[in-house]
């Protein structure tokens, strides 16, 4: 293995633990964030202000940074990451269909995820 040093910012990963959803309201899915550069190493040293939004069949019902000195991220739509990482919790509407959540940070760079709902 090889010790690198990440780059600079190039994009935001998002992974969902599930990508499939029920149409049922005690139904989530937990959205990890991560801040990439263009090896798709996380640059972990650098805080980034960011900012999530959800439409379609879902809401945003928690997100957070694990920062212990940071509470300020808790249940909000805006919040700075933690080395390189935050994540958002999403719960489906009774009704199928589509959510979209969009994470942007500076620099305009916007990354975008589907989970369905059925």
């Amino acid at each position: 293995k090889m010790l690198s040093t990440s780059g600079k910012i190039e994009s935001i990963k998002l992974t969902a633990d599930k990508y499939t959803l029920k149409a049922d309201r005690n139904d989530l899915s937990f959205i990890n964030i991560e801040v990439v550069d263009q090896k798709g190493q996380v640059v972990m040293l650098e805080p980034v202000k960011i900012k999530i939004d959800v439409n379609g069949n879902g809401e945003l019902v928690a997100t957070g940074n694990a920062n212990p000195r940071d509470m300020t991220s808790v249940n909000n739509k805006e919040l700075t990451t933690y080395m390189g990482k935050a994540q958002a919790i999403i719960r489906p509407f009774k009704t199928k269909g589509e959510i979209t959540i969009s994470v942007s940070c500076k620099d305009f760079i916007t990354s975008n995820l589907k989970i369905a709902v059925e």
